[in-house]
């Protein structure tokens, strides 16, 4: 998965964001500058005892699309190539 600044042509490639969540937790959501979603998964991870990884896993392309969406990123399909 790709995303693209229209303001700035900088491109990100997005691999496996489901398994980086369940490897690194809410390191990849800070990595990623998600900090909301971080700082949710580092609290549940504190609760749970990191169970929480791994519902955060699952819902973690989602998350990562809505976000490079609401800061106004494309997503660049193989078409557009």
């Amino acid at each position: 998965m790709q995303f693209k600044n229209p303001t700035t042509s900088e491109i990100v490639e997005i691999n496996h964001p489901a398994t980086a969540v369940l490897l690194f937790g809410p390191v990849y959501f800070f990595y990623r500058r998600i900090w909301i979603h971080g700082v949710i998964c580092l609290a549940l991870m504190g609760i749970t005892w990191g169970i929480s990884n791994i519902f955060y896993a699952y819902f973690a392309t989602d998350i990562i699309k809505k976000h490079f969406d609401n800061l106004g990123w494309k997503r660049i399909f193989e078409d557009d190539r």
